[in-house]
């Protein structure tokens, strides 16, 4: 904030506001908004400096990061590579003050959530839907692999929606 007055005094920025814990932990892909809110005379400028060093002022965009008028910044779609120390950095001719943030970007390895028993029964020429459900952070994409380590791909036989699998045994083959 600012507040005018009809004699103005000089002060360099004071304690640059930290809005956030000490450890900011944002989960893959997500958003993360940084606030960096400053106080001083004249108003000071407010600069972001990212983990890889990389100085930005605001307003500024660079890929999935921006600096918003009011001081904020924006990390889009946070990935494991984002970790580091983001800092604040607000300074008028009299003065600077920082506010740094720590961040870490969690990630989750697949988990199997929903599988059947080892052994799934079927009649010849019957359709069968074998469920697969994961969980994890990316998103795990779920493919299925045959016995003699052949990955399944979509024909008429198999077709595969959202993890599911759906197989179809021919009246005419032996073992499948």
């Amino acid at each position: 904030w600012v507040e005018l007055k009809r004699h103005r005094h000089i002060r360099r920025p004071t304690n640059v506001s930290q809005l956030h814990p000490f450890w900011l932990k944002i989960a893959f892909g997500r958003s993360l908004f940084l606030s960096c809110l400053a106080d001083g005379w004249p108003q000071p400028s407010i600069s972001w400096t990212l983990p890889n060093g990389v100085t930005l002022d605001k307003p500024q965009s660079i890929a999935r990061v921006t600096v918003f008028t009011n001081g904020t910044l924006l990390l889009r779609h946070a990935a494991t590579f984002d970790k580091g120390t983001y800092t604040c950095r607000a300074a008028n001719p009299y003065g600077t003050a920082f506010a740094s943030y720590p961040v870490v970007v969690t990630v989750h390895p697949p988990r199997i959530s929903s599988a059947l028993s080892s052994v799934t029964r079927v009649l010849r020429g019957t359709a069968v839907t074998l469920p697969c459900t994961a969980s994890g952070v990316p998103q795990p994409e779920i493919s299925w692999t045959l016995p003699g380590r052949t990955t399944i791909f979509p024909h008429n036989r198999y077709a595969v929606h959202g993890g599911c699998l759906q197989y179809t045994l021919m009246e005419s083959q032996r073992r499948s």
